[in-house]
């Protein structure tokens, strides 16, 4: 039996290192395996395996785990991509693995930060690859040579030098932080596009979008001319503050590609420089020559993942080199276990498709990654929502309600919008001063407008206007419509570590106090995307189900009042005064 046992100890130990493979440091594969032990000697599900004799590669998701965090603790982190494909399993089942296995090997200690950010980044960059591959076709139909010397061969080179001159100006735009903002990546991918475009020889430029660029576009000129851009830009459904702002940091991307293909930069510096993309023969030298400077640059910025992975046309190293099977790529986190487990060893390419999770289930802890289309619907619909409304006080119809108080509330209700723009400000955390300025200007001026709303509609309801006042100096009223608001802001621009809960610990408001607001605020918007409606039915859901019945709620303190109505005289009465009474309340009773 001993034997035996070292036997099967010996196979999982050399299957071990095989995942671990060349990416892996000698101290990693030590020490890695020395937590494989420690975990068999658990007796639990890892060491119940083990005794029933399963093969080896049945371990690859735990050793792909066990080696990720042993590399992090180590200050030695292994390839991701390469632990995956030597594991032979998808990039969901790595991320599930690894929760697993940290909280095995240390208990009661949070998740490593790293492997946050490392979700950020693969969503992020899958959602760039996803509209990448979906945009090449209809863009680039001939690739980045005329059409009479294109084939299969000068397409998939034309792609490939596409997709690693995107992930060159993300490791120089980013940094180490290899964008994990899905709009950030977004807008940086539409910056590349509009520069590929712009440097496409005149015989290549055969794709639908030129029925709308024509003869606009100069060759080799970037930015592209302003009618032209905007055309672009609408094409792609792209926000042109955010593109304005990537201008700079683009024309360096462009010097450096230059540099990279050893280019000559013309007396009209780099948008004039002629040759970023030439003939069919030099294509492929282009393409290995920006191939080799990214993968230089994802050492330098240390990123946190190998993004050719997502290509299905990537030149990674091969893991049959090291004994396995290399599958055709790896699936996204966001897809269901049911669907992965479906799928053979062999998984299909990287996806932000995602099966729907209950409103109630742990993975809504956090506003969830939606498909680009829709994140840019909300943006776009945020945009067209306050054009036109003024942030910083009422509009002329909005001071129309303040006339009928007996004191304007104006000054009070922007003072109001002052000190809760500041606990945003001060609870930023990750995000940059200028930027959390501007989600608090979109959300001012979408709470002057749902403001307004607010009122026209109570006020046909109850055809008079002597509601305003009471309404208006009701200050949780005030902040629940803005938090409402910001909500909004923050979940289409999908600031994660600002959304519900966090908008409510931010602000000081009770769940309850939310809840009140949530409905109206939803009917009152009609356009409101299906994406946002989706969010606040969650957030509804997670409330009632028991945020709204903490000890601290004023939901009980309401409950106390109705129950003390029901029980007064004139509600046990009846009669012209109970009923009087109850219609007095106008439904306002929960």
């Amino acid at each position: 039996r001993r034997s035996a046992l070292a036997r099967e100890m010996s196979d999982l130990q050399q299957e071990f290192v095989r995942v671990c493979g060349e990416g892996a440091s000698p101290r990693v594969v030590e020490e890695g395996w020395a937590a494989v032990r420690g975990l068999l000697e658990q007796r639990d599900k890892l060491a119940n395996l083990a005794s029933c004799a399963q093969a080896p590669a049945s371990f690859g998701a735990q050793f792909a785990a066990v080696a990720y965090l042993t590399g992090l603790r180590l200050g030695e982190p292994t390839p991701v991509e390469r632990l995956v494909r030597n594991a032979g399993i998808s990039v969901k089942d790595f991320f599930g693995s690894v929760e697993e296995q940290h909280l095995r090997l240390h208990p009661g200690e949070p998740i490593p930060e790293a492997l946050r950010r490392l979700k950020e980044h693969y969503m992020a960059a899958t959602v760039a690859w996803k509209k990448y591959d979906q945009l090449f076709a209809t863009l680039f139909p001939s690739g980045f040579v005329g059409a009479a010397t294109a084939d299969q061969t000068t397409s998939d080179d034309s792609k490939q030098l596409g997709w690693c001159a995107f992930l060159v100006a993300k490791c120089l735009v980013f940094g180490a932080s290899g964008g994990g903002n899905v709009l950030d990546v977004y807008h940086l991918l539409v910056c590349v596009i509009e520069l590929l475009l712009s440097h496409l020889p005149l015989d290549a430029r055969g794709g639908a979008i030129w029925q709308s660029l024509g003869a606009l576009v100069p060759k080799e000129h970037y930015p592209m001319p302003a009618p032209a851009r905007a055309a672009l830009h609408a094409e792609l459904k792209a926000d042109p503050d955010r593109i304005y702002k990537l201008d700079s940091a683009v024309a360096k991307v462009s010097a450096d590609l230059r540099a990279t293909l050893g280019l000559q930069q013309a007396a009209g510096g780099p948008s004039s420089a002629p040759g970023l993309l030439r003939d069919a023969a030099s294509l492929r030298k282009a393409r290995e020559a920006v191939d080799a400077r990214y993968a230089k640059l994802v050492v330098e910025t240390k990123q946190p993942l190998d993004d050719r992975a997502l290509s299905s046309i990537a030149s990674l190293p091969s893991a049959s080199a090291a004994g396995g099977a290399m599958p055709r790529g790896v699936t996204s986190p966001c897809r269901s276990s049911s669907a992965a487990c479906a799928r053979s060893g062999n998984a299909v390419l990287m996806t932000p498709l995602r099966d729907p999770n209950p409103p109630s289930s742990p993975a809504h802890s956090h506003l969830m990654a939606t498909p680009m289309s829709g994140q840019l619907e909300c943006v776009g619909w945020l945009r067209a929502a306050v054009r036109g409304v003024p942030a910083e006080e009422a509009s002329e119809a909005l001071a129309g309600y303040f006339a009928h108080c007996s004191a304007s509330p104006a000054e009070a209700i922007e003072q109001r919008l002052d000190g809760l723009c500041d606990k945003l400000r001060a609870a930023a955390g990750e995000y940059e001063a200028e930027e959390i300025d501007e989600q608090c200007v979109l959300g001012r001026r979408l709470y002057h407008k749902m403001l307004l709303a607010f009122l026209e509609s109570e006020e046909r309801r109850l055809q008079h206007g002597h509601f305003v006042e009471t309404l208006l100096s009701q200050g949780i009223f005030h902040s629940s419509l803005f938090a409402c608001c910001m909500e909004c802001v923050f979940a289409s621009y999908c600031m994660q570590s600002s959304v519900f809960p966090q908008i409510m610990h931010t602000l000081d408001l009770s769940p309850f106090d939310l809840y009140k607001v949530i409905d109206p605020f939803v009917k009152h918007e009609p356009s409101l995307p299906q994406y946002l409606r989706v969010h606040f039915r969650e957030v509804e859901v997670k409330i009632l189900e028991h945020m709204a019945w903490a000890l601290e709620s004023p939901l009980h303190a309401q409950l106390r009042e109705y129950d003390a109505l029901l029980a007064s005289p004139e509600a046990a009465g009846g009669g012209a005064g109970g009923g009087g009474g109850g219609g007095g309340r106008g439904g306002g009773a929960p």
